[in-house]
C-alpha cells in the first residue's frame, strides 16, 4: 500500500512495498498530471514503510506513519512538489502507529487520523490530529472520529473547508459509516451518512 498526494500539475506516490509483500520501501514517485505517460523517480523518505497518510497542497506534501520492519513509526517527512529531492523531516505524530494511509486537507492544514498503535495491533484509535503546511513541527490534536477506525481499509475526500472519512474498518468489522469534520476548526467527527455497503 502506498500513499498518494498531488497538487495542480503533480502527482507523488510514497512508499509501499514489493508485489510479494516481502519488502517495504521508501520510494516517492512522481507523475506530471498533463500530458500523460510513467512515473520517475522524485526521491526517497526519510524511513522505508508500507501503507503513509499522506496530506498536500500546492506547496508541500506530508507524509505520515508507516509500518516499517523496524515496527511503527511516529514520523512525519515532506517534500516540496515544485523541486525533486529526498524527503525531510517535518514532526512527529502523538504516538507511533501505522494503519491510516488516509488523511484530509485544505490548503493550509492536513488532518490525519484513525490508525492502530504496536503490541497488539488490534488496537485501533479514533485520534484525529493536524498540521499546518507552512510551518514544521508536531501534530496538534484536532479532535476524535465517531468510531475506532483502521484506515488502511477506508477512503478520505476533501475541498478546501470539509474532509470527509470513511471509516472502513472498526474492529472486528467492517463498517459503511463515514464521519466529517470542518478543516479549519478543531472539533470531534460528526455523523455525515453510510456508504451503500
Amino acid at each position: 500500500r502506498s500513499g498518494g498526494m498531488s497538487n495542480s500539475t503533480r502527482g507523488l506516490f510514497s512508499g509501499g512495498g514489493t508485489p510479494d509483500a516481502s519488502t517495504a520501501v521508501n520510494s516517492i514517485d512522481k507523475i506530471t498530471i498533463q500530458p500523460i505517460g510513467n512515473a520517475v523517480d522524485f526521491g526517497d523518505r526519510t524511513q522505508v514503510g508500507r501503507a503513509p497518510a499522506c496530506a498536500s497542497n500546492d506547496t508541500r506534501c506530508l507524509m505520515a506513519s508507516a509500518f516499517t520492519p523496524a515496527g511503527y513509526q511516529d514520523t512525519i517527512d515532506f517534500v516540496t512538489i515544485s523541486s525533486k529531492g529526498n524527503a525531510s523531516d517535518f514532526g512527529d505524530l502523538s504516538t507511533a502507529r501505522a494503519g491510516m494511509s488516509m488523511s484530509c486537507n485544505s490548503t493550509t492544514r492536513g488532518i490525519f487520523s484513525g490508525g492502530y498503535q504496536p503490541s497488539p495491533s488490534t488496537i485501533r484509535v479514533n485520534n484525529m490530529e493536524f498540521i499546518t503546511f507552512a510551518t514544521t513541527g508536531n501534530t496538534q490534536d484536532f479532535g476524535d472520529l465517531t468510531d475506532d477506525s483502521q484506515s488502511t481499509y477506508g477512503g478520505t475526500a476533501s475541498s478546501s473547508t470539509r474532509g470527509l472519512i470513511g471509516l472502513g474498518y472498526v474492529h472486528p468489522t467492517r463498517s459503511n459509516a463515514i464521519d466529517f469534520c470542518t478543516i479549519a476548526t478543531t472539533g470531534n467527527a460528526q455523523d455525515f451518512g453510510d456508504l451503500t455497503a
